[in-house]
């Protein structure tokens, strides 16, 4: 049975990898397809379709999309939209809504959509029921992938929440024989995200670093690092594109280098949890530090600052090479989380009420006399 199933998924990867794309329907009910078989082109424009035939159709077409983008977390305002059909793997969907369309109504994202989602351009040229706003042109090499679906995922949430019921929408990718060969031979650079060195006192790596205000999130690109050294503090001032800084100190303390006094904007955030032994080096997937509330200001919006695979270390030894490497991660989440702790509470309980069963059991002990109805009665003196 385990050899069948794996069968299935190495033929379904196969498919895929053949010309099948994922395709997220957004804004109509459409009939649920099984993961594990492929649909077909003309099933896909039967079943999903044409029965929407009479309502505009948005295309989204993403380059290089595939299943493991949507596991990412990237979608959150997708994701958020009530009415959604996702399907794993359709042949060729693009090539076959272009079939359907007399002109080829295809613009690019960049001469399409504005800041504000606007789409005013696009309705006076289009005159089909079908139209495509190719994301290819935006791809950027300096940012890492995770970060331009997060802003595909706003862009296309700004088109939904302008047109709402008067159109439904399709995200897919494009899985032409040209584009299939172009990411074949595709170079991706190695570099994907941002890398300081300073000697022997500091290195620090992370992908992505962003602000939130409560309101919006924005992405601070940092173009100029600066790094002072004093004894056992490292002060760390990093230059962004929003012309304000983000600062914050790298203190020593038994044996343990610690994240402190972070400010940005004029705010200060608390980076208490943020530390790591010398000889490892402290490594956090997603790193959400918080604002420190002034007394002033007790509702205050939240203001936070999240940092994507942020991993630094100051080794804060004399010995250490210039060219050094990370140590082993030390990871900011520990070794037994809050659910782990609770269960682990939750047995002991469980144990202690089933070690005293047992023991109360244990003490029931059987009589050793018997009242004989034809003899005398047995008296017990409370002495006994």
């Amino acid at each position: 049975m385990l050899l069948k199933l794996c069968a299935v998924f190495v033929s379904f990867l196969a498919l895929v990898e053949a010309g099948f794309a994922p395709v997220f329907l957004l804004g109509v009910n459409s009939t649920p397809k099984t993961s594990l078989i492929p649909v077909g082109q003309m099933e896909f424009i039967k079943d999903v379709i044409e029965p929407f035939a009479e309502k505009k159709a948005i295309v989204f077409v993403e380059k290089h999309l595939n299943y493991k983008d949507f596991l990412c977390g990237c979608f959150d305002r997708l994701q958020a939209v009530p009415v959604k059909t996702y399907y794993a793997a359709v042949e060729r969907p693009v090539e076959g809504l272009k079939n359907l369309t007399i002109n080829n109504n295809e613009l690019q994202i960049d001469d399409a959509i504005d800041g504000n989602g606007n789409l005013e351009k696009l309705l006076d040229s289009a005159r089909e029921n079908i139209i495509f706003i190719n994301f290819d042109g935006r791809e950027d090499f300096n940012k890492n992938r995770e970060v331009v679906l997060r802003e595909h995922d706003e862009a296309i949430a700004k088109v939904i929440a302008k047109f709402g019921d008067k159109a439904y929408y399709i995200y897919t990718a494009s899985t032409s024989a040209k584009a299939l060969n172009r990411q074949r031979r595709e170079v991706i650079p190695t570099t994907d995200g941002y890398l300081y060195r300073d000697g022997a006192n500091l290195l620090l790596f992370f992908r992505s670093l962003a602000v939130n205000d409560g309101k919006d999130t924005s992405f601070l690109k940092v173009d100029q690092t600066t790094v002072k050294v004093e004894n056992s503090n490292i002060s760390v001032t990093m230059a962004t594109n929003t012309s304000k800084s983000l600062t914050f100190n790298i203190e020593l303390s038994h044996g343990y280098f610690h994240m402190a006094n972070v400010e940005y904007d004029g705010k200060k955030f608390r980076s208490s949890e943020v530390n790591a032994p010398t000889t490892f080096s402290y490594f956090c997937g997603d790193l959400t530090l918080y604002r420190i509330r002034p007394e002033h200001e007790p509702d205050a919006d939240p203001y936070t600052l999240h940092w994507h695979s942020l991993q630094f270390q100051a080794p804060f030894n004399s010995k250490t090479k210039p060219e050094f490497i990370f140590g082993d991660a030390w990871h900011c989440v520990g070794f037994f989380s809050g659910g782990i702790l609770m269960g682990l509470l939750i047995v002991v309980l469980l144990l202690t009420i089933l070690f005293a069963g047992v023991c109360w059991m244990l003490d029931i002990n059987t009589m050793d006399r018997f009242d004989d109805p034809k003899g005398k009665t047995i008296t017990i003196n409370t002495s006994e």
